[in-house]
């Protein structure tokens, strides 16, 4: 399992420095198409798997079918070949990570959405668990929510898609951080009805996140945009794993109604953090469009 995680976060993290060398003046718009597709992923493959379970058979079938698919992609990928012009900036290399990481709105742009980004995550593995054990609401009535979660999720990035053809991703990013930090304190302190309509509509708060955030480092990093858009991505998984962990660790030495606090105070962090950078990169993400409309 392992090594599949490894082979997807490749293909993820490459498909979207690839899709930002292609669509220079696009990037927002694309890339939230793009990450459409993992959530549509994400309501069909467990209806996938339960009808292969009630069907009696083997579940092994499922990843047999998947693994058919993705040996399909590769061959369809290893037959285009692309204009380098299209590929500018999508290579990866150590010297560009360490001259980025000596850039402090880059540093920041990586801490803000390893804490959002990371949040998003952790309320998609833990929402069912946090509904059923603090909000006692059913596994049946959790899953649903969850599902209606990931409706959101689609629904918000075809959205955000649109709105990036009027608007700039920092001022997409600073709403639906605000957004997120609002829903999971109604999540967290809610009733059960509210918690469990919170956590449905923060399929929309999370929706635009990852792939604007993308889309934003990819136009200010536009240069080596390839080894911003990984670095970014994989901070974005740390995020995760961390804020999980640290829930974890809370709900074990407390409850689990407490140990949420944890990703609320991550999205909350994260907006305060992007306050202080949203000028400066708001101005500069416009005029670096301009360019890229001019050209």
């Amino acid at each position: 399992m392992s090594l599949i995680g490894v082979g997807v976060g490749f293909a993820v993290s490459s498909s979207n420095a690839l899709l930002v060398g292609m669509y220079q003046k696009r990037k927002g718009m694309i890339l939230n198409v793009h990450h459409v597709f993992f959530g549509i992923g994400s309501l069909v493959g467990p209806l996938i798997m339960g009808s292969i379970l009630v069907r009696d058979l083997r579940w092994q079938n499922a990843y047999s079918g998947l693994s058919l698919a993705m040996f399909g992609l590769f061959l369809i990928f290893s037959l285009v070949r692309l204009p380098a012009s299209e590929q500018r900036g999508s290579s990866f290399s150590g010297n560009q990570v360490m001259a980025l990481l000596e850039d402090r709105f880059f540093l920041l742009i990586t801490m803000i959405g390893a804490l959002a980004i990371g949040t998003q995550f952790s309320l998609m593995l833990l929402a069912v668990s946090f509904l059923n054990e603090a909000k006692s609401v059913s596994i049946a009535d959790a899953s649903i929510v969850l599902s209606l979660f990931f409706v959101g999720l689609v629904i918000g990035r075809l959205m955000c898609s649109r709105l990036s053809l009027y608007l700039c991703n920092t001022k997409i990013i600073l709403f639906l951080i605000l957004f997120q930090a609002f829903m999971l304190l109604l999540v967290w302190l809610g009733d059960s009805r509210i918690s469990m309509f919170s956590v449905a509509l923060s399929g929309l708060a999370c929706s635009g996140l990852y792939p604007c955030f993308l889309a934003l480092t990819g136009t200010l990093y536009y240069r080596v945009s390839g080894t911003a858009l990984r670095t970014l991505t994989t901070t974005a998984g740390i995020g995760g794993i961390v804020i999980c962990w640290l829930t974890g660790i809370v709900s074990e030495q407390t409850n689990v109604q407490l140990g949420f606090i944890v990703p609320v105070l991550s999205s909350m962090i994260a907006f305060l953090l992007y306050t202080t950078i949203y000028r400066p990169l708001c101005s500069e993400e416009r005029g670096l469009q301009a360019v890229f409309t001019a050209s």
